[in-house]
C-alpha cells in the first residue's frame, strides 16, 4: 500500500536559466521571506518555511510521489519510460536530449510535457508545507514582473 504523503511543497522555478534570472529569483525569495515574517499576503495562502536552492546544472523539480505521465511535445506519445531513462543518462553525464521512439523527433528533456507538470531549473524557491496548490494572483503578477516566465511545481513529500 502506498504511503500517504501529508505535506505539499511548491517549487517556484525559473524558466530562463541565466544568472540574471537567478538573481531575480533570489530577490523574490527575499520578498517572500519578508511577507512571511510580517504576516502579509504570501503565495499559496500559507506555508511553514521557505528555502532557496541553486546549482550549477539544472535539477528536476517534480512530484515524485505516485508517478507522472510524460508526453512527446511533437506527437503526444507517452514517453514516460524513455524520459526516465534519458534523465538517468543525463544525470550520469549524458546529453540533455532525448528521442521519441514513435515520431523519432529529438528534443531537450525540458521540452517533454509532464502531467503533473515538472521543470528543470538551476534555481528554485521552495515553499514548504503550503496550504493551497495555487500561487495566488498578486504573487503570480509579481513573479512575472520580476522574473519573467516561471513554473510553480507542486510536489507531495512525506
Amino acid at each position: 500500500m502506498p504511503l500517504v504523503r501529508n505535506r505539499l511543497d511548491c517549487c517556484i522555478c525559473i524558466e530562463e536559466q541565466t544568472q540574471d534570472a537567478v538573481c531575480a529569483l533570489l530577490d523574490v525569495f527575499g520578498s517572500i521571506q519578508n511577507a512571511h515574517r510580517n504576516e502579509l499576503v504570501i503565495p499559496c495562502a500559507s506555508f511553514h518555511s521557505c528555502s532557496f536552492e541553486q546549482s550549477e546544472r539544472p535539477r528536476l523539480y517534480a512530484n515524485h510521489q505516485g508517478g507522472y505521465r510524460v508526453r512527446c511535445p511533437f506527437c503526444s506519445h507517452n514517453i514516460a519510460s524513455e524520459f526516465s531513462k534519458s534523465v538517468h543518462k543525463w544525470r550520469n553525464g549524458g546529453d540533455f536530449l532525448m528521442t521519441c521512439s514513435t515520431c523519432k523527433e529529438r528534443f531537450p528533456l525540458s521540452n517533454a510535457q509532464g502531467s503533473p507538470p515538472f521543470a528543470f531549473s538551476r534555481a528554485a524557491i521552495i515553499l514548504h508545507d503550503v496550504e493551497l496548490a495555487e500561487v495566488g494572483d498578486c504573487w503570480h503578477a509579481r513573479f512575472i514582473e520580476e522574473m519573467g516566465s516561471y513554473q510553480a511545481i507542486f510536489r507531495r513529500v512525506g
